[in-house]
């Protein structure tokens, strides 16, 4: 439906629940996602829109407290994200692979 749920580890109690920005009528899933070393959340959807049938894609960074941080929209769709230090890397369905920062 959209959302992240996040618990503990240990005792697996209930954190948060992040939820990227997303107009109430799409379709949003979440593919993928990667966690910092630092707590940053990033976030990869696609949204289907109902009139165009055609994919949306878009990464979404969010803090460790759970506070929404910005989001970029991409022209194409994401296999696997990997964060290494500042850095996002992603690689795509298409065989892209793309460097951009995490701030």
């Amino acid at each position: 439906d959209g959302t992240v749920i996040i618990h503990t580890i240990q005792k697996g109690q209930y954190m948060r629940t992040l939820r990227p920005p997303c107009e109430s009528s799409l379709i949003l899933t979440i593919p993928n996602l990667a966690l910092s070393w630092e707590g940053h959340i990033v976030i990869y959807s696609s949204i289907e829109e109902k009139t165009t049938l055609k994919d949306k894609n878009a990464l979404h960074l969010f803090s460790i407290n759970g506070k929404y941080l910005g989001s970029q929209v991409l022209k194409e769709q994401i296999s696997d994200i990997c964060i290494i230090g500042e850095h996002i890397v992603t690689g795509s369905l298409q065989g892209l692979l793309s460097i951009r920062d995490l701030y």
